[in-house]
């Protein structure tokens, strides 16, 4: 998905992405939201990922990431086409 973003975006084009983290230290909530998700997927059907490293893997550069805390780590990064 992000790849196909990085696509259409025209050059200099910028993407905000927010979603769960993995990022940072070992955070047990996290672990429980994991375990929720494996055995609850139709009531949990999203996990937490490495959003920075999954926009840096599919071409952006990254201007500014921020982590946010509410009962799970957030992370919001924003990126632009090079």
């Amino acid at each position: 998905m992000l790849a196909e973003c990085r696509r259409t975006l025209r050059a200099t084009g910028r993407l905000v992405v927010v979603g769960m983290s993995k990022q940072g230290p070992g955070d047990p909530m996290v672990r429980v939201y994991e375990w929720a998700h494996r055995h609850f997927p139709n009531f949990l059907d999203c996990r937490p990922i490495y959003v920075r490293q999954a926009m840096e893997e599919a071409g952006f550069r990254i201007n500014k990431a921020l982590i946010r805390y509410m009962w799970l780590p957030v992370e919001i990064v924003l990126g632009t086409k090079p």
